[in-house]
């Protein structure tokens, strides 16, 4: 699978199935995420995400990481 470099928060929007995707993409940014190899060993533990979106951006960045 190719990963298409493209803006990090609308890669994070598109690949996450979250009721709050969008806020996923916001948090990513506000983290200073700012690419995909940037979010592929980003870690997200204690960074005060809610657990509902944590869950969702790290079964991303496993799936990321399985390329």
């Amino acid at each position: 699978m190719k990963v298409i470099d493209y803006n990090i928060r609308m890669f994070v929007e598109l690949n996450i199935n979250h009721k709050h995707m969008s806020l996923c993409g916001h948090i990513v940014e506000s983290l200073g995420i700012d690419s995909i190899e940037s979010f592929k060993i980003f870690d997200f533990n204690n960074k005060g995400i809610p657990v509902g979106k944590l869950k969702a951006l790290i079964e991303l960045q496993n799936k990321l990481n399985t390329i």
